[in-house]
């Protein structure tokens, strides 16, 4: 992440440079970032039986297309835009596709070459 951002603050003041706007070296060139972050927190991965409880959930309370969507993300392995994509022409019975993914009202493609094809 720190990278990202150093490209990107590199990237406005090389900008800035090439505008006129600012004149001499940009402060990010020199910047370094620590090889060392803070360290970061276990994940838990939720187990079958904390999966099927939120569905249990869901589906008491009539949230049936976010049952799916769970059921999606967690039993197919999608991530969230890529549940939010699927069509149901994208699976045969067998197999299912995973040909965009969607975040927000943005329409792309998968992040993933390996992410498009799952097999069930």
């Amino acid at each position: 992440m720190l990278k990202h951002i150093k490209a990107f603050l590199s990237g406005v003041f090389t900008y800035a440079k090439n505008q006129g706007v600012m004149d001499g070296v940009h402060p990010i060139r020199d910047a370094m970032i620590p090889k060392k972050g803070r360290s970061t927190e276990d994940t838990h991965a939720a187990t079958p039986d904390e999966v099927l409880a939120i569905m249990d959930a869901l589906d008491k309370a009539g949230e049936q297309k976010a049952r799916a969507a769970v059921a999606l993300m967690f039993f197919a392995g999608l991530r969230p835009g890529e549940a939010r994509g699927v069509c149901w022409e994208d699976y045969d019975g067998k197999r299912l596709v995973i040909r965009q993914s969607i975040w927000h009202t943005i329409r792309q493609r998968p992040r993933r070459q390996a992410a498009q094809s799952l097999s069930q």
